[in-house]
């Protein structure tokens, strides 16, 4: 029995998605825990509040998605895409890099010029060059097709992707010192 048996159980949706990229094409998100191997974690907060990005923001795009996607996508998990070895992925921002596995029946969203939002708002400018966030919400175009398309849009550094939003009950953190094991697994 291998540690990764539930994994491959409960992600069979993922991994079917990622096999029909190039091996090494995963999702992966920065947390601090340092002593995480393989857990399962519970999924989207249904009242998330954001650490950054102004409640304005947060709370107007989750209005407007509710509508358009059905689900708050400023509540869900928050990672990239990579397609280079993740030993080559620095620190995240938001910790150490880490392999995010997404249960069966999750969905997700991006917007193709979004890296992370909570950079991009402050990008933002007002007709006297302020920042602001009136307006800003405005410019976000999150969709929910091609999952593996925006996981290999490679935006920073050329060796992650755009900010990927993951909606799931169950995702499943696998640390990175199983990178290589997890390569032959799934791309036998």
């Amino acid at each position: 029995m291998s540690k990764f048996d539930s994994v491959f159980n409960d992600c069979k949706d993922y991994i079917e998605i990622i096999r029909k990229g190039s091996k090494g094409n995963l999702l992966i998100r920065g947390v601090y825990d340092k002593d995480i191997d393989v857990v399962k974690k519970t999924g989207s907060i249904d009242n998330r509040t954001p650490k950054n990005t102004p409640i304005e923001i947060h709370n107007s795009l989750n209005e407007r998605y509710i509508n358009e996607i059905g689900w708050p996508v400023r509540n869900g998990l928050f990672c990239y895409g990579i397609t280079t070895p993740i030993d080559k992925i620095r620190d995240l921002g938001y910790g150490e890099a880490h392999l995010l596995f997404p249960c069966d029946g999750f969905t997700y969203a991006y917007d193709q010029n979004i890296f992370d939002l909570y950079y991009s708002h402050h990008l933002y400018l007002d007709k006297e060059n302020n920042p602001t966030v009136v307006g800003f919400t405005e410019t976000i175009n999150y969709v929910n097709s091609n999952l593996l398309e925006s996981m290999s849009r490679m935006a920073f550094e050329g060796n992650r992707s755009v900010e990927i939003i993951i909606n799931c009950s169950n995702y499943y953190l696998i640390h990175k010192s199983n990178y290589e094991e997890l390569l032959n697994l799934i791309w036998k």
